[in-house]
C-alpha cells in the first residue's frame, strides 16, 4: 500500500502555493538583448498514410542549452516574457521551411488533435540543434490518423450522464503487457458528455488501452466517484483490453459511473499543549493514512483556516484514517507545530479533534558565497527560499503523521530563520527562484558539514548553520558514442553530472541532442561522475531505462572540458530506478 511521504506530502503543497516562483523572480531588467545571428533554417515534409499533408502545423520551439543555465527568454512588446516559438505551415505538397532561426536547441513537433505520429513514442518529438549556419533540411514527420474511442457513460442508475464533466482515466498498455502510463484524455473537451451522454476520445496513437472512470485527479483529492473500469471492474487487472488501430474507431465502449461517493467534514480546535489556550488563524491539513492491512488505497485531503477562536472546519473527507499538520500561511511564520495526532472517519462526520500545538525550535544561520564579494551576486540570495521539513525519528509516528515544512527567505545580508520546526529528522532544501549560475554545494553546522539532514529535540535553537553556494562558470561538452546497436529513432539520452564532495550532492543534468552531443554550463570547479541514462526502444516495442556509462571528468576553474563517453545500449550498467 501508499504511504505517506515527505516528498510527495510537502513538495506538492509547495508547488500549489507557488507554482511560478521562478517566473515570477525574473525581472525585465535582467534580460539581454539577444544578439545571435538568423542565419539557421529547418525544411522538411509532412505525410498522412505516405500522402502530402496540407496545412498542417509544424512547432520550433527553443529550449535551454542546458538545465542549469537560464532558460533563453524574451521580453515582447506588452511586457510579457516568453521562449523563442515559431510556426509554420505545410503547403500543398506537405512541404514546410522556417528560416531566419537563431542557432540553439529545439523542440520540432507536427501534427494535430486528429493526426499522430505513425512511429514515434507519444509526446517524445523531434530534439535537434542548429549551430550557426546550419541549414537541417529533410526534418521529416509521418503522421497517422488517430484512432478512436467512444461509447456512453450512465449513472448508476443506468440514466445518461448528459453534459457531465468526469474524470477519464486512459491507461496505456505496452506489448509485454505492462501498463506504461496512465493519463488524462487530453483532446476530449473539457471532459463533458454531450446531450445523450456520449464521450468521445480522438487523436489515439495505435495500441492497446484500459478504459476507466471515476476516481481521483490526485493524491490529495477525495473522488467524487469510485472508479471503474471496462466493463465494469473495480480493478483495473480485470479489465477488458481495447485495441485500436490507425485511423480506427471503436464504438460501443460504454462507462457506469458508480453511486456518487458522500463525503465528510471534521470539527475541531487548536490549541497549546501548555497551556490550552486557542491557536488562533492557523491553517491545518489532514491526509489520509494508508494502512497495510486496509483495501482502501484511495487517497483523501483536507486544508482549512482556523479561525480567532482555533476552530477550524475541513470538509470533503471521505472514510478513513488522517493524520494532521499545522502550517502558516504561504510565507508566513509560525511558532507551532501539531503534536502527533489522528482521527479516524468512518460514515458520519467527526466532531471534538482536539490539535495540540507545541512551540517548535528555530533554525539560524547565514548563507555565503565563497569566492565572491559581487554585490550583484550576493543580492541573488535574497530572491532564495529555504525549506525545511520535519519528520518524527520514531516510526510509529511517522507513519500515523504527514511530514510538517516551514519556509523562509534569506534577508539581504544571507542571514535567515526558521520557526516553529517540529523535533525530528530536519531536512533542509534550497529553492534558487530560477536562477542557475548559483549553486548550494556545502551546508555545516558549527563548521562541521552534514548532508541535507540534521537533528532537532523539541525546542531546541540551533544557530550556527551556513549555506555555502558558489558560482560556476565551467563546461562540459560531450559526445556519446554507441559502440554496439546503433540508436534507434525511439532512443533517448539524458546526461548528469554530481560534484564529487558536495554534501549537497549537487547535480547538473541535460539531454543528449539529435547529434549524440550534450553540454553542462555554470558548473563550480571539481571533480564530477558523470552518468548516461538512456531510454531505449527494444525490438519487441518495448522501452527500457538504463544506466549506459559512468565516467569520472575534472573540470578547472572557468575551464571548458571536452569529454566522449562510450556506451553499448545491448550491455547497460543497470536498469534506472
Amino acid at each position: 500500500m501508499r504511504q505517506v511521504s515527505l516528498t510527495v506530502s510537502l513538495v506538492f503543497l509547495f508547488l500549489i502555493a507557488c507554482p511560478n516562483l521562478s517566473l515570477a523572480q525574473i525581472r525585465p531588467t535582467e534580460l539581454t538583448r539577444d544578439t545571435r545571428p538568423r542565419n539557421c533554417s529547418i525544411s522538411g515534409r509532412v505525410t498522412i498514410n505516405g500522402q502530402p499533408a496540407p496545412n498542417i502545423q509544424v512547432d520550433i520551439n527553443e529550449i535551454p542549452t542546458d538545465f542549469n543555465s537560464p532558460q533563453p527568454i524574451r521580453q515582447t512588446a506588452d511586457g510579457a516574457i516568453t521562449r523563442n516559438a515559431f510556426k509554420a505551415r505545410t503547403d500543398g505538397e506537405g512541404r514546410y521551411q522556417v528560416t531566419n532561426l537563431p542557432p540553439g536547441r529545439f523542440v520540432v513537433t507536427a501534427g494535430s488533435k486528429v493526426f499522430v505520429p505513425a512511429s514515434q513514442q507519444p509526446n517524445e518529438p523531434k530534439l535537434i540543434t542548429l549551430d550557426a549556419g546550419e541549414s537541417r533540411d529533410n526534418l521529416d514527420f509521418a503522421l497517422v490518423r488517430g484512432g478512436v474511442i467512444t461509447g456512453q457513460i450512465t449513472d448508476a442508475e443506468g440514466r445518461p450522464a448528459i453534459a457531465h464533466q468526469v474524470r477519464v482515466t486512459l491507461i496505456v498498455i505496452g506489448p509485454d503487457g505492462q501498463q506504461q502510463s496512465r493519463n488524462f484524455p487530453g483532446n476530449w473537451g473539457e471532459r463533458m458528455t454531450d446531450d445523450r451522454g456520449v464521450y468521445r476520445i480522438y487523436g489515439l496513437l495505435p495500441g492497446t488501452y484500459l478504459l476507466g472512470v471515476g476516481g481521483e485527479d490526485n493524491f490529495f483529492s477525495t473522488a467524487k466517484y469510485p472508479p471503474i473500469f471496462y466493463p465494469d471492474a473495480t480493478d483495473p487487472k480485470q479489465a477488458k483490453l481495447i485495441p485500436v488501430k490507425s485511423g480506427e474507431e471503436i464504438t460501443g465502449i460504454n462507462l457506469r459511473l458508480g453511486g456518487a461517493r458522500k463525503t465528510y467534514e471534521a470539527i475541531g480546535r487548536v490549541i497549546e499543549a501548555d497551556t490550552g489556550k486557542p491557536v488562533p488563524n492557523i491553517r491545518v491539513s489532514c491526509l489520509k493514512i494508508f494502512e497495510e492491512e486496509s483495501d482502501d488505497n484511495e487517497g483523501g485531503y483536507g486544508e482549512g483556516q482556523a479561525d480567532r477562536q482555533g476552530n477550524f472546519r475541513l470538509t470533503g473527507l471521505n472514510r478513513g484514517k488522517y493524520g494532521c499538520t499545522l502550517q502558516a500561511g504561504w510565507m508566513e511564520a509560525s511558532d507551532f507545530y501539531a503534536e502527533p495526532m489522528t482521527f479516524q472517519m468512518l460514515d458520519e462526520n467527526v466532531s471534538g479533534i482536539e490539535i495540540k500545538a507545541s512551540r517548535g525550535g528555530t533554525i539560524s544561520g547565514v548563507s555565503v558565497i565563497e569566492g565572491s564579494n559581487d554585490a550583484a551576486t550576493k543580492a541573488k540570495l535574497a530572491r532564495m527560499m529555504i525549506f525545511a521539513y520535519s519528520e518524527s525519528e520514531d516510526p510509529q509516528d511517522r507513519r500515523l503523521q504527514p511530514s510538517s515544512y516551514h519556509q523562509t527567505t534569506i534577508k539581504p545580508d544571507g542571514t535567515f530563520l526558521l520557526t516553529g520546526v517540529a523535533p525530528g529528522k530536519v531536512t533542509l532544501q534550497v529553492n534558487t527562484a530560477g536562477d542557475r549560475t548559483l549553486s548550494l554545494i556545502r551546508m555545516e553546522q558549527g563548521g562541521a558539514p552534514f548532508e541535507e539532514s540534521l537533528k532537532l529535540t523539541k525546542g531546541e535553537k540551533v544557530n550556527d548553520l551556513r549555506l555555502i553556494f558558489t558560482t560556476g562558470t565551467g563546461i562540459i561538452r560531450g559526445q556519446i558514442q554507441a559502440t554496439g546497436r546503433p540508436q534507434s529513432a525511439g532512443d533517448t539520452y539524458r546526461i548528469q553530472a554530481r560534484l564529487q564532495g558536495s554534501t549537497t550532492g549537487a547535480w547538473f543534468h541535460n539531454v543528449v541532442d539529435d547529434k549524440g552531443r550534450f553540454e553542462l554550463t555554470s558548473l563550480p570547479a571539481g571533480e564530477y561522475e558523470l552518468q548516461l541514462n538512456g531510454v531505449s526502444q527494444m525490438p519487441d516495442g518495448s522501452r527500457r531505462s538504463m544506466v549506459l556509462a559512468k565516467q569520472k571528468v575534472s573540470v578547472p576553474l572557468g575551464s571548458t572540458v571536452t569529454v566522449t563517453i562510450p556506451y553499448d545500449p545491448n550491455r547497460p550498467l543497470q536498469e534506472e530506478r
